[in-house]
C-alpha cells in the first residue's frame, strides 16, 4: 500500500480522464448548453445539489440547468432563508446554524414526500452527505453541480456567514476535501471552474469515469482535487479487497461501506488503512470500509480496537470516539455467537470454523481481561504468562504493542504453547 504501488497502478490511465484507459480518451466541449445531468429516463424522483465553496459562482449556474427536461421545479433557496432570518437573528453564527437546520428540514420533507427538488450548499461538512445518502436510500436519482477553484478567498459575491477570510478558507478546504466523497455517491457530477468571470465546465463524472474538458486538463486544482484522488481512492479500494481475500476469514468475508446515516456505530479492530480508507472488522467475516475524509483526521491505528460513531455535532462535523470496555466486550461476545453458528453449520473441523476460532481467540486476548478471556479460551493462560514475561524483558515497546504482536501470532494460527519458546 505504498505510494509507488499506487503510482504504478495509475500508469495505465490517461491524463484526460480517470477510468479511461489509454486509447479511450475523449475531450468534452466546454462551451454551449450545460450537459444533461441524467443517466436514466425512468420515473425516479430527482435531486440536484449545487455545491462548492462560496464566492465561486455557484448560484449563477442554476439558470443554465433550469430548462433541462426533468429538472426539479422545487428549489430550496438557503440564501432566501438567510435573508428572511437576518432581522430576527442578528448573530451571524446562530443565523447560519438556523439556515442549515431549516434547509435540511425542507430537504428531508421533500425526500419523505418523494418530491423532486434541488438545493445549494457549500457541502463543507459530512452532515450533508448524510442527506444525500438518505435521498439515495429513498430511491432518488442524484445529480451534482460543483463549482470550485484553486483560490479559497477569491473575490466574488459574499455568501451568508462568509465574511472573514479565515472562515472562508476553512469552509473551502472542507468542501474540496469532501468533493470525491460526494462524487462517488451520485449518478452524474458536473465539475465547474469558478476562477474566471464566468464558470466553465472542467469535468463530467458518470458511470465511474471522469472526463475532462480542454480547460479542465490545464487546471492544477482539477488534477489535485478531482482526478488524482479519484484514481487513488479506486486503487485504495482495490488494494483493500485484495488484502481481504488473503485474510484469515477471507473465505467467508463480507465487505460493505459503512452506513453513514442514522447515527450508526461500528466497533472492532482496524485491520488495514490507506491514505483514503479504514478497513475495520466488526465481526468474524464482517468488514466495514470507512471513508477517511469523514473521520476528521482522528488517528487510526492498525490492530487497535476503535468505535466509530456516525453522529453529527458542531455544525455537521463527525463525532468519533474510542472504544469503551462495554463495546469491546460486546464485540467479542458477537464473535463468540458467530463462532457458535459456524460450528453448528459446518462443524468444528471445517476450515471456516477454524479460522473463526483463531480470530475470536485473538480478539478475546486483545480486548478482554485475562479472567474473562481464559473462561472462553482456557489455552490463553499460556499467552498471558508469555505476555507478563515479555513486559518484564522488553523496555522498548509499549504494553499494547507487545500484546498486539502476540495476538497477531494467535490470529495467524501459531501454536499457543510455542509462544513459551519465542525469544
Amino acid at each position: 500500500m505504498t505510494d509507488s504501488t499506487c503510482a504504478a497502478w495509475l500508469q495505465g490511465f490517461h491524463s484526460r480522464g480517470a477510468g479511461l484507459r489509454r486509447g479511450e480518451e475523449r475531450i468534452l466541449p466546454q462551451a454551449g448548453p450545460a450537459p444533461s445531468l441524467w443517466l436514466q429516463s425512468g420515473e425516479l424522483p430527482r435531486l440536484v445539489i449545487f455545491a462548492g465553496p462560496n464566492r465561486q459562482g455557484r448560484s449563477a449556474l442554476y439558470p443554465r440547468y433550469l430548462e433541462q427536461p426533468g429538472f426539479p421545479r422545487y428549489y430550496i433557496d438557503a440564501e432566501a432563508i438567510a435573508r428572511d432570518l437576518e432581522q430576527r437573528i442578528p448573530d451571524a453564527r446562530e443565523r447560519k446554524q438556523k439556515v442549515a437546520a431549516e434547509t435540511a428540514g425542507l430537504c428531508r420533507a421533500a425526500i419523505r414526500r418523494g418530491e423532486p427538488f434541488a438545493f445549494a450548499t457549500m457541502m463543507s461538512t459530512p452532515a450533508w452527505l448524510v442527506l444525500l445518502e438518505e435521498a439515495r436510500n429513498a430511491g432518488f436519482e442524484v445529480g451534482l453541480v460543483f463549482v470550485g477553484s484553486g483560490d479559497p478567498v477569491r473575490d466574488g459575491a459574499a455568501g451568508q456567514g462568509d465574511a472573514d477570510p479565515s472562515g472562508r478558507r476553512t469552509r473551502y478546504e472542507g468542501a474540496m476535501r469532501l468533493l470525491i466523497s460526494v462524487v462517488e455517491r451520485v449518478q452524474v457530477a458536473h465539475i465547474y471552474d469558478g476562477e474566471g468571470q464566468a464558470s466553465r465546465l472542467a469535468a463530467v463524472v458518470e458511470e465511474q469515469t471522469v472526463q475532462l474538458t480542454e480547460a479542465g486538463q490545464s487546471l492544477p486544482w482539477v488534477n489535485a482535487r478531482l482526478l488524482s484522488p479519484y484514481l487513488a481512492r479506486a486503487w485504495s479500494r482495490e488494494t483493500l479487497r485484495d488484502w481481504l481475500h488473503r485474510a484469515p476469514d477471507g473465505a467467508i468475508a463480507r465487505l460493505q461501506d459503512a452506513d453513514i446515516t442514522g447515527a450508526h456505530s461500528y466497533h472492532g479492530p482496524v485491520v488495514q488503512v490507506t491514505p483514503f480508507h479504514v478497513l475495520q472488522r466488526v465481526a468474524t467475516g464482517d468488514y466495514r470500509l470507512h471513508d477517511r475524509a469523514l473521520l476528521n483526521d482522528h488517528p487510526v491505528e492498525v490492530g487497535v480496537f476503535h468505535s466509530i460513531a456516525y453522529s453529527y455535532i458542531d455544525g455537521g462535523k463527525l463525532a468519533r470516539a474510542g472504544g469503551t470496555a462495554e463495546s469491546r466486550r460486546a464485540y467479542v461476545v458477537q464473535g463468540l455467537q458467530a463462532l457458535a453458528q459456524l460450528r453448528q453449520r459446518y462443524g468444528s473441523a471445517a476450515e471456516a470454523t477454524e479460522r473463526a476460532i483463531r480470530l475470536t481467540r485473538a480478539d478475546a486476548f486483545r480486548l478482554l481481561e485475562a479472567a474473562e478471556s481464559t473462561r472462553h479460551f482456557p489455552e490463553l493462560e499460556i499467552a498471558y504468562r508469555h505476555l507478563a514475561r515479555r513486559l518484564e524483558q522488553d523496555i522498548l515497546h509499549s504494553a499494547a504493542a507487545i500484546r498486539e504482536r502476540i495476538a497477531r501470532h494467535i490470529e495467524q494460527g501459531a501454536r499457543i504453547d510455542s509462544l513459551e519458546q519465542e525469544a
